[in-house]
């Protein structure tokens, strides 16, 4: 009898825990993308450094904080959900009004959300610009390797010594002056668009340097800024997805081992 108990105990439990789990997961479903468009966003606005990107940056990343924040806040309360909540009720209940707070704060985000964004960040992406700001840490590891293979391979050889190989070659076959003639009749060229080549460097950096000097304090403010609530709520959202899943493993772990101490 005690074991027949224990076995009705147990089975509203189950059902506890499967409703509980489904509805967290179908939430996490629909948080999901909106967390994701709105780290996009902010990804973008972090990596923006262009004078022709900056309009509205700082009204776009003021949305997109209130699209992670109310992500973040509702997949805590979905932790909490799934880890505290004992009665089915209150967990539809919780449910609907999570479903509730993320329909309004899309509907507010949608109708503020500036819609130029959308072909910044088309026009962003075809430039390329996220992979180049995107990857210090690959240059700085392609560095690194540069180094190590300078030491470990041989001495390589100068022009100058190319061409004194290619002269004592010629020497010994006739037939190579033509080729060395129009090896050295082609350098001059090769110098001049190597100075074209550093004048337009020169004007490029010139440039570069106007448009840094053009930068206000609030644009290196909210830069800063940007940079850093982005890191800050990429790494937590990263926790907290993961972390449902974990709790998920944890509940059916526990109810398992629940059912075989019963048994």
């Amino acid at each position: 009898m005690q074991v027949e108990d224990l076995g009705q105990i147990q089975r509203p439990r189950f059902s506890e825990q499967c409703v509980r789990l489904m509805c967290a997961f179908i939430m996490h479903l629909f948080i999901h993308p909106e967390l994701k468009q709105a780290l996009s966003i902010m990804r973008f606005l972090k990596f923006t450094r262009k004078k022709q990107f900056f309009n509205g940056r700082f009204k776009n990343f003021l949305i997109a904080l209130m699209k992670l924040f109310s992500g973040l806040y509702c997949e805590v309360i979905l932790v909490l959900m799934i880890s505290e909540v004992n009665s089915v009720s209150d967990i539809i209940k919780d449910f609907v009004a999570l479903g509730f707070i993320v329909e309004i704060d899309n509907y507010f985000a949608n109708n503020i959300y500036d819609k130029s964004l959308d072909q910044l960040l088309e026009r962003f992406n075809e430039e390329c610009e996220i992979e180049k700001y995107h990857g210090h840490r690959q240059m700085l590891f392609q560095l690194i390797k540069r180094k190590f293979k300078a030491l470990f391979t041989k001495r390589t050889f100068s022009g100058q010594d190319i061409r004194e190989t290619g002269h004592q070659a010629a020497a010994a076959h006739p037939s190579m002056n033509l080729e060395l003639a129009k090896q050295e009749s082609s350098e001059p060229q090769i110098s001049r668009s190597r100075s074209c080549v550093v004048v337009e460097t020169n004007q490029g950096s010139s440039e570069m340097k106007s448009n840094q000097e053009l930068w206000s304090w609030w644009d290196i403010f909210t830069d800063c800024l940007i940079s850093g609530v982005y890191f800050v709520l990429n790494e937590l959202y990263v926790i907290l997805y993961y972390y449902v899943f974990f709790l998920a493993v944890v509940i059916l772990n526990q109810y398992f081992y629940d059912e075989d101490e019963s048994s």
